[in-house]
């Protein structure tokens, strides 16, 4: 540090308040090679048909380090060092943290990886239209087989120089250089049908199922071969039912539809913090139903304007017997069941609408200028939903130039330089909140900036 006393609050942030964090640094190398071999033939009375198969192998090399820090609680924070000295005669007792690092690489997040996986899809697809109907179907099955060599810790590593015992740098974890060795074997198969009927040049009504699916990612399996778990954990199975209306003319064009859909064992991940201050990586699994209502549309009452408008409507919640445990305002643990209730950060409600004006071509080019309005409507912290976020909106203003290859664009985000927040606290409140807190910790949108760019097209 800098010498400079915490007591003093005049010398570091006014208040003396300092914040427990944790900083991370990873790195990752790809390799990965992708083949979609297809083939389509148009039939006589009107449909087509494809098949193909997908291809994919890839090799990966990754590598992280997780620090916990000291830092002051303002704007733009400096890392903070801790010295304990005699309460009778002031002389130094040593130092608690080491150049602001509280405990340097934490077992949450040191990782060395190696993961090859195969990925093999063939699927196929039919169209066909008889006279204002229009069927489609499609079927795909995927095999993926992932080998995964990952890092066996030790937390005994003592970082110090001689004659020196900072208990930041006592217990560091690092690889022992040993491996855990996991191979893992998943298989899911996805179809889909739909319809739609044309009733007239200008307005259509179409049907969809899905039963569809999301394999285990890779961080996914990483966590079941750091826990030696031969079990790839469950396949998420999607099942979605959609319906909607398409209406359009030369100056309006409307699309809504309404959306049901049932996920079973949708993962939820959470870095979590402990009691001692680490940080653990845990998956849960939840099984969620959702209704929505979406509408989008386009209007342009004159050729350089054009207004566009994209919204949804939801309801979201748990549908499994699941609870989740912490403690409540006194301290006390609790348990709270979570069926019926809604997933955290899920707003009922969000939009964007936006104007775009394109100004006459010039010799030199073409200008538009664009103001964007976005929409997020109240969302819960934690999965107990003992505590909410507010609603927030925010604009963001635009001008382009497009001159023959090239592209100018300036844009102002958050023009008015709002406050909302994204998310509650992710680490120790994704759970159970607490809704008598005298804070609540959560993150935050950016603030008003300034992006500018240049493209050039070939």
């Amino acid at each position: 540090g800098t010498g400079e006393v915490v007591s003093a609050p005049s010398t570091i942030n006014g208040n003396g308040l300092g914040l427990l964090l944790n900083e991370g640094t990873s790195q990752a190398t790809i390799r990965n090679f992708q083949n979609d071999l297809r083939l389509m033939k148009a039939t006589k009375s009107g449909g087509a048909l494809s098949a193909g198969l997908f291809t994919s192998w890839m090799k990966v090399r990754g590598l992280a380090w997780g620090y916990t820090m000291v830092t002051e609680v303002r704007d733009l924070p400096r890392r903070i060092d801790i010295e304990y000295l005699d309460a009778t005669s002031g002389a130094s007792l040593g130092a608690g943290t080491y150049q602001g690092m509280r405990q340097a690489s934490t077992a949450g997040g040191y990782r060395n990886n190696r993961t090859t996986h195969k990925d093999v899809a063939p699927y196929l697809n039919a169209e066909q239209a008889w006279g204002n109907w229009t069927f489609d179907g499609g079927l795909r099955h995927e095999t993926k087989k992932e080998s995964i060599s990952t890092a066996v810790l030790r937390s005994n590593y003592n970082l110090n120089a001689p004659g020196q015992n900072n208990p930041a740098l006592r217990n560091t974890v690092y690889g022992s250089g040993a491996f855990y060795p996991m191979d893992y074997n998943i298989a899911a198969t996805v179809w889909t049908g739909a319809a739609n009927y044309k009733f007239s040049d200008r307005f259509s009504a179409y049907g969809r199922i899905v039963n569809a699916y999301r394999m285990s990612s890779t961080d996914d399996l990483l966590t079941q071969a750091r826990a030696r778990n031969p079990d790839p954990g469950p396949t998420n199975h999607i099942h979605q039912a959609e319906s909607g209306v398409k209406y359009s003319t030369k100056k309006f064009s409307i699309f809504a539809s309404v959306i049901g859909s049932q996920l079973t064992n949708q993962l939820f991940a959470g870095q979590i913090a402990q009691p001692d201050g680490s940080i653990v990586a845990t998956n849960f699994y939840r099984d969620t139903d959702g209704v929505s209502v979406e509408l989008e549309a386009f209007y342009t009452p004159v050729k350089p304007l054009t207004f566009h408008f994209v919204g949804t409507q939801q309801k979201v919640k748990f549908a499994s017997e699941a609870s989740v445990t912490g403690l409540d305002s006194a301290g006390k643990f609790i348990a709270v069941g979570i069926k019926g209730n809604r997933p955290a950060r899920i707003p009922k409600t969000f939009f964007t609408s936006s104007a775009v004006y394109k100004f006459p071509e010039q010799s030199w080019g073409r200008v538009s200028t664009n103001i964007d309005w976005e929409y997020v409507g109240q969302r819960v912290g934690d999965e107990a939903n003992r505590t909410s976020l507010p609603a927030y909106s925010q604009f963001a203003l635009g001008v382009n130039l497009k001159s023959g290859r090239y592209s100018w664009r300036l844009q102002v985000q958050n023009l008015l330089d709002k406050v909302g927040f994204t998310e509650g606290d992710p680490r120790t409140a994704l759970l159970i909140g607490d809704p008598n807190a005298a804070y609540l910790n959560a993150r935050t949108i950016g603030p008003r900036s300034i992006v500018g760019s240049v493209s050039y097209s070939f």
